[in-house]
């Protein structure tokens, strides 16, 4: 039906069949017959030829109306399969923090490299402070952070939730008081419930702790639970980031605060007591952030859209 719609186009501009034939390089006679032939196999006529200069007809009108939004449909269509094509290769560089341990969302960018090897990543296991600065300088694509990021630069899309909680050794003392308390590998999973099992800080307002510097943003949280809490704990060792922390919290070296999300799927029953911090200020959005107005490759939006999905891990 559409097939010839670039002469009905071109005529209905022309307003004459001779200047349309001319522009379209056939001849009059022969764009008339196919015009003809055309309105034949509609059933109606698409130019009223009785007017000077010749005028679409109604039925013409909607004709042209109803050939652009196919146009329009098989541009789209055209556009989406080079995208898909192209999506499966280029680069991306990525800011992320943690990507040292196996967390859901490095689970996730390996599944992605899985599906997609031929797009080359480039990973970024930066702090705050470090991510920021590679974002700002145009040598990140995306970041992946807890800390909301300024909305006149970022766009950001909500991809998960976590829950900061208090690791202590389990050698430690002031653990024995809650054991009811102490949450298992099991409990980790459902800590987001209301019904899971809380502490205050300020029963361990006394513990030494292990935490990550103050370019890191579970620092500042960290510092506004206790601040929340009314309490000043001793801070013996500053690390570069939760997973270095809680490699010595491990060690028997202090407590720290770091994500839930860090002892997901991790054995620590017999050196770690895990509780969830009782305050609201404990609990975060991770979100995946770009540059607003920056060109989305068809890499990042394969990414993008990767990362929204459903993991198939958690139901």
């Amino acid at each position: 039906m559409f097939e010839h719609k670039e002469y009905v186009e071109r005529i209905y501009q022309e307003r004459s069949f001779r200047k349309a034939a001319e522009k379209l390089h056939v001849s009059q006679p022969a764009l008339s017959a196919m015009i003809k032939r055309l309105e034949k196999e509609l059933g109606v006529p698409l130019f009223n030829r009785k007017t000077n200069p010749i005028s679409l007809t109604s039925f013409g009108s909607e004709y042209l109306k109803s050939a652009g939004i196919v146009t329009d449909l098989e541009s789209r269509l055209k556009n989406m399969a080079y995208e898909d094509r192209t999506a499966l290769y280029g680069t991306l560089t990525l800011c992320a923090f943690s990507l040292a341990l196996p967390t859901r969302i490095a689970r996730k960018i390996a599944a992605f490299h899985a599906s997609f090897p031929g797009i080359r990543l480039y990973l970024q296991n930066h702090n705050t402070l470090q991510a920021k600065m590679s974002m700002d300088s145009y040598q990140g694509d995306l970041l992946i952070s807890t800390k909301n990021m300024d909305p006149e630069k970022y766009t950001g899309i909500s991809l998960y939730q976590e829950h900061l909680v208090l690791v202590v050794p389990k050698r430690f003392s002031d653990t024995e008081r809650f054991t009811d308390l102490q949450l298992d590998s099991k409990q980790i999973s459902s800590i987001l419930e209301p019904d899971c099992p809380a502490l205050p800080l300020k029963d361990f307002q006394s513990v030494p702790f292990i935490l990550a510097s103050r370019e890191n943003y579970i620092r500042e949280c960290a510092n506004m639970l206790f601040q929340e809490a009314q309490i000043h704990p001793p801070v013996e060792i500053e690390t570069e980031s939760s997973s270095v922390a809680l490699n010595f919290v491990r060690l028997g070296c202090g407590a720290t605060i770091c994500s839930h999300m860090l002892l997901e799927n991790t054995a620590y029953a017999n050196q770690l007591c895990v509780y969830k911090i009782k305050s609201r200020l404990a609990v975060r959005t991770g979100h995946l952030y770009y540059r607003r107005g920056a060109y989305l490759t068809p890499a990042m939006k394969k990414f993008i859209a990767w990362m929204q999905e459903p993991d198939p891990t958690e139901e």
